[in-house]
């Protein structure tokens, strides 16, 4: 009978209680078509994703088996990592003088699975940096354009009382309003789209909602400084050159 360690999700297929009702138990395996055979457990260890972020954390069953050895791992410290290795290759050489060892980091291998996630992450994010920026020039421009057209109201809206307050509330909010629905057709668009992305992982996190309305409240802010800006100073100039001009 062989003796295994098994994991906390391997306890919940065995249809097992606890981790301390798992050990001791004994189940039966034929794996890869052969003999039935049977193992013990002797311990349980904690979940943990061993074949990346993008799969499920499987029911998993470790056993001690020499002959099917073809690698080592060596957990090290990070500030004696030359040493470490020294001694690695020491030991090495004691036992295959003429084969030297292939050492490969575990840090090492999941960023170089992960590098092509890293780069679509940097290309959205640029397009995103570049989308957002010509958006901003385009509504300055827009706000700019307009505010000189209406340089007449605004000064007759003065003449007859009004403040840069009120100037600045009301035209504002006409420009608010086409900000939000575009927000309101793209924030759902951009929540699915995220969804999406994120299904590839089989962990993954939460919260897409609030991260898209927290851009879409940073978007209004922005378009509102952009919009202000503009519209303060046509509305601080003095309505009489305005009129005047007109």
């Amino acid at each position: 009978m062989a003796t295994v360690v098994i994991n906390e999700s391997a306890v919940s297929s065995l249809d097992l209680d606890s981790a301390e009702a798992a050990i001791g138990h004994i189940f039966y395996s034929n794996e890869e078509n052969t003999q039935m055979q049977a193992f013990q457990v002797a311990g349980v260890v904690q979940d943990s994703n061993l074949l990346g972020l993008a799969n499920d954390i499987k029911a998993s069953v470790f056993r001690l088996e020499p002959a099917g050895f073809s690698s080592l791992s060596v957990r090290i410290d990070p500030a004696a990592r030359a040493t470490a290795l020294a001694d690695i290759n020491r030991v090495w050489r004691e036992f295959f003088i003429e084969i030297p060892p292939q050492i490969a980091f575990l840090e090492d291998t999941f960023r170089s699975r992960y590098q092509i996630f890293a780069g679509i992450n940097q290309v959205l994010i640029g397009l995103s940096v570049v989308s957002i920026l010509l958006a901003v020039f385009g509504l300055y421009g827009l706000v700019s354009v307009l505010a000189q057209q209406r340089r007449h109201e605004i000064a007759v809206r003065k003449v007859l009382g009004a403040s840069v307050a009120n100037l600045l509330r009301l035209l504002s909010w006409q420009f608010t309003k086409p900000v939000s629905i575009a927000l309101l057709i793209s924030a759902p668009l951009g929540i699915l789209a995220g969804g999406q992305y994120l299904n590839l992982f089989a962990e993954r996190i939460g919260g897409v909602s609030w991260i898209a309305l927290s851009v879409c409240v940073g978007i209004l802010v922005l378009a509102w400084f952009t919009v202000s800006g503009q519209i303060v100073r046509v509305a601080s100039s003095s309505p009489s050159h305005d009129l005047h001009c007109e």
